[in-house]
């Protein structure tokens, strides 16, 4: 591909409003930019994970013809017309793209649906309500959210309710004025005021104290909120976005969490499906996580995973989903001896704790149930998302003896 440069700045990362978007886990949203300066073209890092220019790491360089960048798995040759047209980039792939939305990886029809929701709500200014086990990925999923919006450009502010002592929590949302109680020293801005203009993520939303949730159901309702020990109103121009491994619903009929902040919260919910459920992203997630954790490394000294390996990870049911499947590769890639990981030393966390699946037959059964689920049991819908013949569909069914709801 090639990309002419025009003008004094050229932006180049996964954010959708770069001048170039790369869909790439090791690349930042806002990886570097190519600066027009009087002398020529510069090059100039933004990054965490570095920008390698002729396979050095560099933070600002002048680019000179047929130099070469390296941006996570892409690779950028900066080319000039002798003729005296316009410089441009040509951008090549050095290996296969991995499926990515906004740096979350997955393939499966389950997180196909979950970028798609995000993609038609991110624009508007409506609460969402992140529902999923812990370790799937809910502040991505928020971020992904807060990136896609107009308010990307503001701060993005994630604050944990369970994390933060049922004394301290108010004043960590509203803030507070100076000697509004003991140890009060000075005005404090909360969460609220932080996040003005952007996105506040109320992560764990479930643990949020009774008695505060009325004071959070007026700031949704009326958009405006009191500091603590205050009468100033204050304006809150923030989007919303609510986050929960915890089963709300159920909360609330147990009267340990309000019926109408629920339904208020509710208004936009998106499931994120734990990884068991979502099985053909195990692999490459795994290889992300593989590839990220040797940035600088030259290819042919990368470390791979081994076929028993692969078949270990996809046997693993991962209760800890997608953060312990982090966890795992970081741990193995560092104890590994070869340049393949072999099957045996692929170092779950704690073999005892947890139980590993018995076959890949499992594994079908367990992605056909899911697809049927999350189709609402339509056969040809569920066919088409897994990809096989709808007759095979009713072969494996009739297999594995799979009864729908009702049955």
């Amino acid at each position: 591909m090639r990309f002419p440069l025009a003008g004094s700045s050229f932006r180049i990362g996964r954010h959708p409003s770069n001048d170039l978007t790369l869909p790439d886990e090791e690349i930042s949203r806002f990886h570097l930019s190519l600066e027009r300066r009087e002398e020529g073209y510069w090059v100039v890092d933004q990054s965490r994970n570095g920008t390698y220019l002729n396979a050095r790491r560099v933070t600002s360089s002048s680019l000179r013809d047929k130099d070469e960048m390296q941006v996570g798995r892409w690779r950028l040759v900066y080319t000039s017309d002798v003729n005296g047209g316009e410089k441009e980039t040509v951008v090549q792939k050095k290996a296969q793209s991995l499926q990515s939305f906004c740096g979350i990886i997955g393939q499966s029809a389950p997180m196909l649906r979950v970028f798609s929701m995000i993609e038609k709500v991110a624009p508007t200014t409506m609460t969402v309500l992140i529902m999923g086990e812990t370790g799937v990925g809910k502040e991505l999923v928020a971020r992904a959210i807060h990136d896609l919006s107009p308010r990307s450009r503001k701060p993005f502010v994630p604050l944990n309710c369970g994390a933060i002592s049922p004394q301290l929590i108010e004043s960590e949302l509203f803030g507070h004025e100076r000697g509004a109680f003991t140890g009060a020293l000075s005005r404090h801005h909360g969460a609220f005021e932080q996040a003005r203009g952007g996105t506040l993520v109320l992560d764990e939303i479930g643990e949020l104290p009774l008695e505060l949730q009325p004071k959070l159901l007026r700031v949704l309702e009326e958009k405006r909120f009191r500091r603590v020990g205050g009468t100033e109103e204050i304006e809150a121009d923030i989007r919303i976005v609510a986050a929960t491994h915890r089963n709300l619903e159920s909360l609330a009929r147990e009267g340990k969490f309000r019926e109408d902040l629920y339904f208020r919260l509710f208004s936009v919910p998106i499931s994120i499906p734990p990884l068991r459920e979502r099985s053909s992203d195990i692999l490459l997630l795994a290889n992300s996580f593989l590839n990220s954790l040797q940035t600088g490394v030259a290819e042919e000294s990368r470390r791979r995973f081994s076929t028993e390996a692969e078949k270990r990870l996809m046997e693993y049911l991962w209760r800890g989903n997608v953060r312990e499947l982090k966890n795992v590769i970081t741990r193995s890639l560092l104890f590994a001896k070869g340049n393949s990981l072999l099957g045996d030393e692929i170092l779950f966390l704690s073999e005892g704790a947890h139980e590993v699946k018995p076959s890949l037959e499992n594994i079908e059964r367990n992605a056909i149930v899911s697809a049927l689920k999350q189709n609402d049991w339509n056969k040809t819908r569920a066919a088409e998302a897994l990809g096989i013949a709808k007759s095979t569909l009713f072969n494996k069914i009739k297999e594995y003896d799979i009864k729908g709801p009702g049955k």
